[in-house]
């Protein structure tokens, strides 16, 4: 009775623990699924648009696929982005409404990926009762650390960034689950999403390869058998990549020689900053130090060779995920990386740290006496519990803390409300010379509207583009070199 009684209270806890981690994610996303409410339209929405503000594409298919063909041969290899970026892109109909659903509904969508694969990844383990642990270990450390404003609240940034990483994190599960349950149609499913995904920014095709490729090596040695389920989805990303990777628009805009060896070395140097930075969040150590628990109870042993190609995989492979973006923008240090990029850095660099930790507590759980080992679960909880505790006082100050706040005292919505009333005044001022006279403040939980100075400025120049005016500059221009079109007078047709 003492040991089924143990089980049962061993069960409740676990229940209360897990409902606890879903409901801490759920504080934690709820609000910047709430400020995807007040989202605008910016500079690359406008440009990647196959209609004007007058006039709605008849043919938006054709449109779209001219469009992601000449973006393909000019500019990037982001097939997939290139083609549904201006085939759902709102400013079709200009309509923020669809905007603002989009984006909630791909945000929502990035959500239910993630848990699912925590879900498949836990039922690997027959645990699938911890899910919620292990999806707030994933996404809290994530959410709490950085501001992807360009993910979450551009369209242009969801269409390259957010939805070929929902497709992977979904291929991924449903290539587990196809494993697991020995469903040909969930690994088929699977390869179509992971080709997608290689369709995206090429730091998420790297990320995918990278997975693949460990995880078929990794059973290969463990099982002394090639999985071609496994292989079959490692060939289906490394196919979008090859699209991608092979795209003349990559060379185009290539700036001469490419630095290849450099870049591997600077690819390193920003993944190891990027460990550091995150390890100054304690929550994200405190999430490690969960993920060794979790592995210390419930985790496999793995062959010593398997163990070391999947550390050795799962350490780099944040610096691979780097590499595409540092080497096509040439850029090298971490103030140099947009957001959008270190999102992805970032979710490369938690899950596989959190995977490794997981599979270290399954090598220590294995080798270990049980005294030892009880030793080694008691450290671990009180270390995750500490680290946890002195975080929670920095929580107010992390991204969904700001943006819940901006959202309670309004400032999102009044700097939407304002960028309404500048886009409906351009609307209504078709073929004139437009001077915006101010703009503006952003603050956390929007991502900024920024008017450019001279008519040429790409956000200027698109923006007049799609509703019809003849130019838009900014106050300054205005006043130091004049309206164009006005001779000179400054202030003339002045919004």
């Amino acid at each position: 009775m003492d040991e089924q009684k143990r089980w049962k209270d061993s069960g409740r806890v676990k229940g209360i623990l897990n409902l606890l981690a879903l409901a801490l994610t759920a504080a934690a996303c709820a609000p910047l699924v709430i400020a995807a409410r007040y989202a605008l339209f910016h500079g690359d929405d406008f440009s990647s648009t196959r209609a004007t503000f007058a006039a709605p594409a008849e043919h938006l298919l054709r449109a779209a696929a001219e469009k992601s063909w000449l973006a393909y041969t000019t500019w990037q290899g982001t097939w997939f982005s290139n083609f549904i970026g201006p085939l759902f892109n709102p400013l079709n109909w200009y309509s923020f409404s669809l905007l603002r659903m989009q984006l909630i509904v791909c945000l929502a969508a990035s959500l239910a990926s993630a848990f699912f694969l925590c879900r498949e990844l836990c039922c690997w383990f027959e645990k699938k009762q911890l899910t919620g642990i292990a999806f707030a270990s994933l996404l809290i450390p994530i959410a709490c650390s950085r501001d992807y404003y360009e993910v979450y609240l551009w369209y242009v940034g969801a269409s390259a960034y957010q939805v070929p990483i929902l497709f992977q994190m979904l291929g991924l599960a449903l290539l587990l689950r196809g494993i697991r349950i020995r469903s040909k149609t969930s690994v088929a499913l699977a390869c179509l999403c992971l080709l997608l995904s290689g369709g995206g920014v090429l730091l998420i095709g790297g990320l995918g390869a990278c997975l693949t490729l460990l995880l078929f090596l990794t059973a290969w040695l463990e099982t002394g058998k090639a999985d071609l389920r496994l292989a079959a989805g490692f060939l289906a990303v490394l196919a979008g990549d090859l699209i991608n990777v092979l795209a003349p628009g990559n060379y185009v805009k290539a700036p001469g020689e490419l630095p290849i060896f450099k870049t591997v070395g600077d690819a390193l140097r920003i993944a190891a900053w990027d460990l550091g930075f995150q390890m100054s969040h304690l929550i994200f150590p405190a999430a490690v130090l969960l993920a060794l628990l979790l592995g210390l109870r419930y985790g496999r042993r793995l062959k010593p060779a398997s163990l070391a190609l999947a550390a050795a995989g799962l350490v780099l492979t944040p610096a691979v995920t780097a590499f595409p973006y540092l080497l096509g923008y040439n850029v090298a240090t971490p103030e140099e990386i947009a957001a959008r990029a270190w999102f992805v850095v970032d979710i490369a660099l938690v899950f596989c740290f959190l995977i490794l930790a997981v599979l270290i507590g399954g090598q220590l759980r294995s080798v270990l006496g049980k005294g030892t080992r009880r030793a080694l679960h008691t450290v671990s909880a009180a270390g995750a519990a500490v680290l946890f505790l002195l975080w929670l006082p920095s929580a107010g100050e992390s991204v969904p803390a700001q943006v819940a706040e901006n959202l309670r005292n309004g400032k999102i919505q009044t700097y939407a409300a304002e960028w309404h009333e500048i886009f409906d005044m351009l609307s209504q001022r078709p073929g004139e010379n437009v001077v915006i006279e101010w703009q503006p403040e952003p603050c956390a939980g929007v991502y900024p509207v920024a008017v450019g100075a001279a008519p040429e400025h790409p956000m200027n120049y698109n923006m007049a583009r799609y509703f019809g005016n003849a130019s838009i500059v900014d106050a300054w221009y205005a006043h130091t070199y004049g309206v164009p079109g006005s001779d000179g007078e400054a202030g003339e047709n002045a919004g």
